[in-house]
This record gives C-alpha cells, sequence and structure tokens, in this order.
C-alpha cells in the first residue's frame, strides 16, 4: 500500500521531504509556544519587473524579536514570476524567518535544483506561445543570511524598555485617568507592534489593579 501523502509536503531528488511554507505556517499558528507570535513583512526594495527584497520579522506576543528572514527575487527567474514575483519572494522570506526559529521545511534547505524539479510537478506552468514553446528556465534560489539587528533596532528595543518601565511605573502610583493619559501619548509615537504587544501582554494586569485599586 502506498504511504499517505501528507499535506503541504513535497518530495525532492533523492527522496527527501520538503514541508513547503504554507504548512508551516500552520505549524506556527497551531503551536503552543508560537501560536499568539506574529510574522511581519518588509519591502526593503522593488524596482518593477525587475527584482525584489522582501524581510520578514517574527515577534513573540512581547513584541520582542524572535527570528527573521530575508529573500531577493528577480522578474524573470521562472514562468511563474511575471505574474507574482514579490508573493513569492514574500512567501521565501517568510519560510526563512520560520527556519531561524526551528520551523524548517526539512532537515536542511533544500537546493535550488531540487525545489525547482519538485514545484515542476505540482505547479502548471504557463506558456507565452502554445506553438513554440520556450525552454524552461531554471530558477536560481539565492540564500542570504540573515543579518544582525542594526545599531538603530537596537536603540529602538531600549527606547520601548524604557517606555514601558515608565508605563509600568504609572500605572502602580498614578490614578487610572492620569495614567490612560500617558497611554494616549504613547501611542502617538509607538510603533504599531509595540503597543500590540502591550494590549495584549500588560494592559489587562494594569487595567485590573486600577480596577482593585478602586473598590
Amino acid at each position: 500500500m502506498a504511504a499517505k501523502k501528507k499535506p503541504g509536503v513535497v518530495k525532492v531528488s533523492g527522496g527527501k521531504e520538503y514541508k513547503m511554507v504554507v504548512a508551516r505556517i500552520e505549524d506556527f499558528r497551531t503551536n503552543e509556544i508560537t501560536k499568539d507570535w506574529g510574522i511581519n513583512t518588509e519591502i526593503l526594495f522593488h524596482s518593477p519587473d525587475e527584482s525584489c527584497v522582501i524581510k520578514a520579522t517574527i515577534y513573540d506576543e512581547s513584541g520582542r524579536l524572535r527570528g527573521s528572514g530575508i529573500a531577493n527575487d528577480r522578474f524573470d527567474h521562472s514562468k511563474l514570476h511575471p505574474k507574482s514575483f514579490m508573493e513569492l519572494c514574500e512567501t521565501s522570506a517568510i519560510g526563512r524567518a520560520l527556519s531561524s526559529i526551528g520551523l524548517a521545511g526539512g532537515t536542511e534547505y533544500a537546493s535550488a535544483d531540487e525545489i525547482y524539479f519538485a514545484l515542476q510537478k505540482t505547479v502548471k506552468t504557463y506558456s507565452k506561445s502554445k506553438s513554440e514553446p520556450e525552454p524552461e528556465a531554471k530558477p536560481e534560489l539565492k540564500v542570504v543570511d540573515t543579518p544582525e539587528a542594526t545599531e538603530d533596532e537596537e536603540a529602538e528595543k531600549k527606547a520601548q524598555k524604557i517606555a514601558w518601565g515608565k508605563l509600568n511605573s504609572a500605572a502602580k502610583t498614578m490614578s487610572k485617568d492620569t495614567f490612560l493619559k500617558k497611554w494616549a501619548d504613547y501611542k502617538k509615537t509607538a510603533p504599531a507592534k509595540y503597543i500590540d504587544a502591550i494590549e495584549k501582554s500588560s494592559m489587562p494586569d494594569w487595567l485590573e489593579a486600577f480596577d482593585a485599586r478602586e473598590k
């Protein structure tokens, strides 16, 4: 009896299995540790009909950076790319970010040849000319090392940590109305990811403490 095919898994040369990004995102969303984490993507470079560079970052529920990945893709890498090369680049960046936190596609990165031939079995490509089909152009899979956090990123993290400390202190010493005014001021300038993290983690405890003191 043939082995049951695993959803989201393709076999590459040598019989190795490669877990596609869509399946790894499902693992990310259902894993008890990472289910409340978030993925953010950012376009670092985009030249229409030429190439793009996209970065994906993963943050935990407190806003802490947990992993990242960068992908570079070109408009002419394959017959799939002219229609969706940016989407493919974003998917690659997310895949590398997931790999950086341990959710890799396999025990090793599949080579460009392996991914290319695996996709040929599962994806129907289009042809510009039915009468004179063009030869398949083998896509180039580029692996880009994940960079260390920049000085600006480190400075931002430090500033937000200090801001959180001030809010935490205010929540313990100020009235609820005064604290909420400070919170409103903070939200005017703080990055959305930090606001979201505080609202999910610290804010419920702060509001509960206010309610307890006012009783």
